[in-house]
């Protein structure tokens, strides 16, 4: 049975809150950190993710364990320094006992690492999908309900191959922890199907200009695997 995401949500939401170990306020009031993309090139995905938030608290009715949820927002711009600060401010400063998010790899990387300073606090991981937020090292209050991007490549590689027919795929992703993820869960199955992949090209977060990339890719490939989010992959598709 398929689980839509917001009701995922809802459920991640609802176990965090009603753990045993987890501290709750004395009031009646719980408070819950949404950590998402406000700013730089992703903030087209942060307000997808409150919006998904907020449908989650709605469809609880704006309660859970008879208490009432009150929804703190920190803002990141997809940078590991950045999810900190806010991170840190909505636990430090402002309260919260349950913490959803981050949303890209790197993010997760680091806000993993200082879950493990707050042991009271639950973090649940938003999209962030780097393998290694969970995978290795993990930290015993932070949570993932979602997949990583290895497992989202999942049958791609093979289609690919044996239904499309590709043998050789360039890919061009951002140089970043989730993209190498997808990259790698895409390359797994395509390679071992027999494909060959003869170009990588690896771009920052926010990268505007691809005629060099565009350039660089190899004329006779069947496809391009593009790994790109927000407004890369917008300026990517715009200019090729």
């Amino acid at each position: 049975m398929r689980m839509h995401r917001r009701t995922l949500l809802a459920l991640a939401l609802f176990t965090g809150l009603t753990a045993p170990s987890m501290a709750l306020a004395a009031d009646d009031t719980i408070k819950i950190g949404l950590l998402a993309t406000f700013e730089g090139p992703f903030t087209v995905l942060g307000e997808d993710g409150e919006r998904g938030a907020m449908t989650a608290i709605a469809e609880t009715n704006g309660t859970v364990a008879g208490k009432k949820i009150e929804i703190v927002k920190g803002s990141s711009d997809a940078s590991p320094d950045s999810a900190v600060r806010a991170a840190r401010k909505l636990v430090e400063q402002d309260g919260v006992k349950v913490l959803v998010g981050p949303l890209s790899g790197d993010e997760g990387l680091a806000v993993k690492d200082y879950a493990k300073t707050k042991p009271d606090v639950t973090f649940i991981n938003g999209t962030s999908a780097a393998q290694d937020t969970t995978l290795r090292n993990p930290a015993e209050n932070f949570f993932r309900f979602s997949t990583d991007g290895a497992q989202w490549m999942a049958g791609l590689g093979t289609y690919a191959f044996n239904d499309k027919g590709y043998k050789k795929v360039a890919t061009v992703a951002e140089d970043y922890s989730f993209p190498y993820t997808q990259v790698f869960g895409f390359m797994a199955e395509f390679c071992k199907a027999g494909g060959h992949v003869p170009s990588k090209s690896w771009v920052p977060i926010g990268n505007k200009d691809f005629s060099s990339v565009i350039a660089a890719i190899p004329e006779d490939v069947d496809a391009i695997y593009v790994a790109l989010g927000g407004a890369d992959a917008v300026n990517f598709l715009t200019q090729y």
